[in-house]
This record gives C-alpha cells, structure tokens and sequence, in this order.
C-alpha cells in the first residue's frame, strides 16, 4: 500500500501518517508512506508514481487540496481520497465531493476518529467471510 499524504503542517503530516501506519498494521497491511509540503508538490509527487490513498488538506501553499483532487482525478479516476479541513462552508465540501473525494475530515479530530475513518479503506473486506452468522443458521 503507498500513501501519499499532502498538508503544509509537518505536525498533521506526522499525526495522519501515524494513524495511517497504525490501521496498516492491525490489517497487517505493508505500508510507504509518501509526503508533500504543498499541492504542488503533491500533484507532481503523484504523477511520478502510482499510490493507492491519497490524503490532502484543503489549505496548502501554491496549489490547494481542490487543486490537488482535480488534477489526480485527471490522472486516476479510482485513487481514494480523504481531504482533511477546518473549512466547514458548505459550497467548499460540496466542491470537494463533486471533484471526487471520498472523504472528508473536519479539523480538530483525534487520532482515534480519523483511524476510524481509515479502516474501510485498509481493512480486508474479506475478513469476516469463514464467520458464521448465527441468525442465518436457526
């Protein structure tokens, strides 16, 4: 799994990178983590190469996370991609929706809410299939 992670903060870089990692490792899921400073860094980071999540802040310099969910979705229509914002104005999340985020993640939030978030993206659809459901048994 390679994760690219766009946001100016190197403290958000760090703490959304550490939660990556985290569900990552309780779905045993080998991850790199990729990281940009700014959206114009971001976008010419994913051009170089292919990434299988995307996570973007809205406020960067030189290119914004709009910015930045455009241009890939130029590129790759399927990337999953959670934009991460304190911008709660209604015309901007319906802007990133209709550019083609999946996910949006309002600021301040804790550690344990965005790997919340993460997980239907990380976890194993698979992983309940040898359950037996005991409803449908009786």
């Amino acid at each position: 799994m390679k994760v690219l992670v766009a946001d100016d903060s190197i403290t958000m870089r760090k703490v959304i990178a550490r939660s990556v990692r985290a569900v990552c490792f309780e779905n045993e899921i080998p991850v790199t983590m990729v990281e940009a400073s700014d959206g114009e860094e971001a976008i010419k980071t994913f051009q170089r190469a292919d990434f299988d999540f995307v996570v973007t802040d809205w406020d960067m310099e030189k290119r914004n996370g709009l910015e930045v969910v455009k241009e890939i979705r130029q590129l790759n229509k399927s990337v999953p991609i959670m934009m991460i914002t304190s911008t709660t104005a209604r015309e901007k999340v319906v802007a990133a929706i209709t550019a083609g985020v999946n996910e949006y993640v309002l600021k301040p939030f804790t550690g344990n809410a965005l790997r919340e978030r993460l997980r239907k993206y990380f976890e194993d659809p698979n992983e309940d299939e040898d359950e037996i459901d005991i409803a449908e048994t009786t």
